[in-house]
This record gives C-alpha cells, sequence and structure tokens, in this order.
C-alpha cells in the first residue's frame, strides 16, 4: 500500500539550493548564503545533505574545512529560486519501492518564473542523484509545502491553496482529493479553510501555519494578540483544528506556538512562523527571528522531541523572500533495502557532559544511545563514569555513597540495552563489598544479559585524578568480552597509556580494542602544554591500534567540572573522542568542547587483511622478552 512517510521517519538525506546572483536573494546574497551554510552544516552534523548549486566550485568552497563534509554532496543544476520544499520531490513508499513523484510546479499559480525550478527533480534523476528511487512525473500543481504527513494515511492542507485558481484551474475540490488519495496513498484529507499569514506568498501553505509532530498530534502557529492583523484567521483555524479527529476518529493533542511580534522590511510584513520547522535524523530545526518568544519555542520543541536535539536557526533572512526554514529544504526517506556488508559493523560513542545531577546526565545519554540506535548503531560506547560527575578530583569519603546504586544500575543499564537493541558498554562505580571498589566496565548483550566485566587494572593517583582513594586495581585481568558483534577488549582511560594492556588484549583474540575515557586539561596549564599532552594522548592510542592492526574507539567526556574541595580549579574535559581503523587511521573524530553522538563503520575483516600486509604478531621474538615482566631492569 502507497503511503507518504511523515517527516520524523529516517530520512537518506536533504535538499538544498543554494542562493546565487541571479536568484531574487541577489539584494542581500552574502546573508542569504550564510543562511544556508548553517542550515547546510547542522543537517550534515546529523545526516547526508544534497547541495544544488549554480556557482558549483564557489559552493564547495565554503565549507572546505567543515568538519562533516563527507556528508555533504554537491551538484551542479541551475535554479529559477531556492525553495526545495515546493519544487523538490515527493517521496512516497509502497512496501520497499519507494518513488519520487515529480509534480508540477509553476511558482504558487505563475506569481514568478518557475522554469529551471520545475526541472530539477528530474535533472536529479539523470544525473544519479536519486538512482536508488522511483521517478514518476505527476501532471498536477503540488508544491510540497502545502500538504504535511502524518505517515499514516492523513494529510493535512489548506483550501486556500490547493483550490486556488491558477494552480489546477480545472479541478475541482473532489478531483484534487481524489488525485491526493490516488498518488500518495491518503485515506483522509483534513482541509483547513481559515489561516494565513500576512506576506505569504504561497497562498497558505500548511508548513508556515499546522504541522504533525506524531500521528496524534498537531502544532499550529497562534496568535495571541487581539489587536494583530492575523488574530482572527488564527483563532478560526484553531478552532478548526479543535474538529479534526485522527484515523482513529478521536481528537488531536493540538499545541500551540507562541505568538511571533510582527516582523517588517521596508514596511512590508514579514511572514515569520515558528510552524516551519525541519525535523531531521536525531534532531529537529527550528526558524528563530531575534523575537522574545524564540525561546519559549525551542522549549515547546524539546519537550515534543525529547529523543532529539533542537537547533534554532536564525531565518531573519529567510523571511525577507517570505519563506522560512522549512520552505527550502526537502527530505528524502531512508532507503531501507540496501544489502548489509556482515563484515561492517555500525558503532557510536558518545562524547557528553556532565549535567549536574545523576538524574539529568543519565536522561540525556539515554536520548541519545536511543538516537545512535535509530540511526542503526548496534554497538554503544559510553565516556568513563558516565553517570556522574568525575569525582575522583578530590579525596571525600561520603563520595562512595554513589555505588550504593550499584544493583540498580545494572538492572538499568540492561533495559536500555534491551530496549534499544544494542550491545552497550558502560563504565560503573562498582560496591563489590565494604569498603571494596572497583571502576568497572559492563558490557550488556542487546536481550540485556551481561556479556562481560572489566575492572580498570591501572588506577592513577595524580592530582585531580585521586583514584587509588577510590577504586582497588582490576583482578579480572585483561579478557576480550565475547558479544554477538565480535570479541570486546574492554579497557578504562589509565589503561590508554600502557602499551602492554592492549597487546595482551590482542593476543587473546580482541576484534576492537574500547577505552571509555575520563581525561582533560587544568586550566592553568599553557595552551602549548594542553596542546602537547592531547597529542601524546592521541598518539599513544594510534601506536596501539597500528602495532596491533586493531580498530579503537575511546569516548571522552566533554565540559568543565568543577573540584568541589577548591584545591584545584577544576577540569576541563577535552572531548576529542575518536574511532580508528586497524592501521591507526582516523574513522570518525569528536571536537574538544560539543556534545556528539560519534558514529563510524568499522570493517572487522581489515584486521586480517592488515596483519597480512604487516606481520607483527608473527615477526615478534617472544623467547627474548622474559624481562617485560620487572619493574625495571637494574
Amino acid at each position: 500500500m502507497t503511503r507518504l512517510p511523515a517527516q520524523w521517519e529516517d530520512q537518506e538525506f536533504v535538499q538544498l539550493v543554494f542562493p546565487h546572483e541571479n536568484t531574487d536573494w541577489n539584494e542581500y546574497l552574502d546573508n542569504a548564503i550564510d543562511t544556508f551554510i548553517n542550515i547546510a552544516k547542522t543537517i550534515a552534523k546529523y545526516q547526508k545533505c544534497l547541495i544544488v548549486a549554480k556557482n558549483l566550485s564557489k559552493t564547495k568552497s565554503y565549507f572546505e574545512d567543515f568538519e562533516y563534509k563527507n556528508n555533504l554532496t554537491f551538484i551542479r543544476i541551475d535554479s529559477n529560486d531556492t525553495w526545495s520544499r515546493d519544487f523538490g520531490g515527493i517521496t512516497v513508499q509502497n512496501e520497499d519501492i519507494f518513488t519520487v513523484l515529480d509534480f508540477k510546479f509553476n511558482a504558487w499559480g505563475n506569481k514568478f518564473d518557475s522554469k529551471l525550478d520545475n526541472q530539477i527533480t528530474s535533472k536529479l534523476k539523470l544525473k544519479g542523484m536519486l538512482k536508488e528511487y522511483s521517478h514518476q512525473s505527476i501532471q498536477l500543481v503540488l508544491e510540497g509545502g502545502s500538504i504535511d504527513s502524518d505517515g499514516n494515511g492523513t494529510i493535512l492542507t489548506t483550501s486556500k491553496c490547493l483550490l486556488e485558481k491558477n494552480r489546477n484551474p480545472t479541478l475541482s475540490k473532489t478531483t484534487i482529493e481524489k488525485k491526493l488519495k490516488d498518488t500518495l496513498g491518503a485515506s483522509k484529507i483534513l482541509w483547513l479553510n481559515h489561516g494565513e499569514l500576512i506576506g505569504d506568498d504561497t497562498d497558505a501553505h500548511i508548513d508556515t501555519l499546522a504541522r504533525f509532530v506524531c500521528k496524534n498530534t498537531i502544532v499550529y502557529q497562534s496568535c495571541d494578540d487581539e489587536n494583530d492583523e492575523q488574530y482572527d484567521e488564527l483563532k478560526k483555524m484553531k478552532e478548526e483544528l479543535q474538529t479534526f479527529t485522527n484515523s482513529s476518529n478521536e481528537p488531536y493533542n493540538l499545541i500551540a506556538l507562541p505568538t511571533i511580534q510582527a516582523k517588517y522590511e521596508d514596511d512590508e510584513r514579514l511572514p515569520a512562523t515558528y510552524a516551519n520547522f525541519l525535523i531531521i535524523n536525531g534532531a529537529v530545526l527550528v526558524p528563530t527571528y531575534n523575537d522574545i518568544n524564540d525561546n519559549k519555542a525551542l522549549d515547546i520543541f524539546k519537550k515534543i522531541f525529547p529523543s532529539r536535539y533542537v537547533i534554532g536557526i536564525d531565518c531573519t533572512t529567510l523571511i525577507k523572500q517570505h519563506g522560512s526554514l522549512h520552505c527550502v529544504t526537502m527530505q528524502y526517506p531512508r532507503i531501507t533495502k540496501e544489502e548489509e556488508n556482515n563484515s561492517i559493523l555500525k558503532t557510536a560513542l558518545i562524547q557528553q557532559k556532565y549535567y549536574s545531577s545523576k538524574e539529568e546526565t543519565i536522561k540525556q545519554t539515554v536520548f541519545k544511545i536511543q538516537e545512535a540506535s535509530k540511526n542503526g548503531a548496534l554497538l554503544v560506547v559510553l565516556q568513563e563514569l558516565h553517570q556522574t560527575h568525575y569525582f575522583c578530583q578530590n579525596e571525600n569519603v561520603d563520595t562512595f555513597d554513589l555505588a550504593n546504586s550499584w544493583e540498580e544500575d545494572l538492572k538499568f543499564w540492561s533495559n536500555i540495552a534491551l530496549e534499544n537493541s544494542i550491545v552497550l558498554v558502560t563504565s560503573l562505580f562498582e560496591k563489590r563489598a565494604a569498603g571494596l571498589y572497583h571502576n568497572t566496565a559492563v558490557v550488556f548483550e542487546k536481550d540485556g544479559s551481561i556479556a562481560g566485566k572489566y575492572r580498570k587494572m591501572h588506577i592513577p593517583d595524580d592530582p585531580g585524578f585521586y583514584e587509588k582513594f577510590y577504586f582497588t586495581p582490576g583482578d579480572l585481568g585483561f579478557e576480550p568480552i565475547q558479544t554477538s558483534v565480535g570479541k570486546l577488549g574492554v579497557l578504562i582511560c589509565w589503561d590508554q597509556w600502557y602499551p602492554e594492556a592492549a597487546r595482551l588484549m590482542c593476543l587473546k583474540g580482541a576484534d576492537i580494542l574500547i577505552y571509555p575515557t575520563a581525561i582533560g586539561w587544568f586550566e592553568d596549564d599553557s595552551k602549548e602544554e594542553q596542546q602537547k599532552q592531547l597529542d601524546a594522548w592521541i598518539t599513544v592510542q594510534r601506536g596501539h591500534s597500528i602495532a596491533n592492526n586493531i580498530p579503537i574507539i575511546t569516548a571522552n567526556r566533554t565540559g568543565f567540572e568543577k573540584d568541589d574541595s577548591n584545591i584545584l580549579k577544576g577540569t576541563n574535559f577535552w572531548g576529542n573522542s575518536f574511532v580508528l581503523g586497524a592501521q591507526g587511521e582516523f574513522l570518525a573524530h569528536a571536537s574538544n568542547q560539543k556534545e556528539q553522538i560519534l558514529y563510524a563503520p568499522i570493517d572487522l575483516k581489515n584486521t586480517e587483511n592488515v596483519r597480512r600486509w604487516w606481520p607483527f604478531l608473527r615477526d615478534r621474538r617472544i623467547e627474548c622478552y622474559n624481562d617485560i615482566t620487572k619493574r625495571y631492569i637494574d
């Protein structure tokens, strides 16, 4: 059965068309380009983004040093304008077949020239950008911004737009509704007869007014100022929405988006709306307008989408051309029929700050785990002592109470692994017995069972890292943990500096080395010294990878944590989490201050290939290494 997927479903990529000198953006082209760069970079942090550009080389130059440029694809196609939502392909799904429907676009009823824009989708198909999708031309004028789908057969639209005389002048409402049902697989069309923003060129596109955020909830742009010229229309729209029912014949949960103060350009009112948001994999992008209610709108979306990042995008330039964020983007659903390479392990590590309480920190971690799972990760790695602050900056006997929840912690993270069907590497404060505590990595299988544990063997005792006060050295040895995704050589932080630990894990058959970590700078360290420390930390682990021909996952925390004893100022944890391939090459590398879900595919078969080229294990002179077990050779 054909259906139009909802925007919150998994996406393959988002399409953008960049402004150029021949578009209406020319008057403020630099500001427009900055806005599009911001949108593209934000999207690319979470998923792929296709950028259509008239000036290809110039557009590419904007992203030369961008960290996630591998998620960007560029194609040269000329355009009249930049409104991808309305001339972009609308993708429907019928079982495993995804078809891009190429509707006619006539610039909102022949208001502007649209010849080039009307050809973009077909040119993308010809140039191989849509090769995984079927393509079908539809002889009906329809803009993507004029419809919204719940993914379950219900379409939300407006009569002012779809029945406007210059779009499909020979078709009645009944005929148009039938065509929508036939092409989009809809079972129910909800028509709004009221609601329109002043300054809107589109004749009341639904994506400026009201949107689905799940199959039972609609958000809508509200107006609570009775003196506002938009008040009556938006009030009547709200009353109409209250009469709508979902596919189960139940009324919708309605959420009002806050009023936006009137915005003007040369005495012309501009159509600012929070309803023009964009949902992507792992995040929701919300248009902002330097308005007093911007933060209130962001807070509403955070409550609606607790497992996604909510990011404000300054759209003050976009509304000068009578559109906003959703209007310049078009998502394409993820293709699910691709063949899986069984040797490729989809991994994710979570680099995160401490959120001032254990409860809030865990909440944020769980959101990120859920997102990683949705994006296909089978193995998720958390940082060292990820539930709490790094309490080893000082010595305090009361801190041992944090380990009293050890048994409850095991149950909790077991459920998280089970609910998300992932192998999960955690780092917990273990209370083994009265007065006996460990820094313990617990690996949970995707069915929630405990696959194995590793107790930290090398325990530091340095200013700001007083771990010997809290942790007994591990006694489980260097034993890889067998899981459904491979044998995991789990070590912890200070173990990173010891090649013996890495080598022993590899000699026992580990497929991957994993280091949950908590390491950072002191504020008093010079910039030069900080860089030396960071370089040394990365280099020693690349050395382990190269010497053992093995991938490595290192998850570090980020953010500043104050020393509660006030003996030291605190530690600025330097992030820089990374994933290495079997030759020490970076597969993914996080920033030093930002929280991130860092994704990386690891080819488990590559270790075999590399060890054939560089047979370090073969050439070891094991008969000559007896003295390695001595503390020092005097």
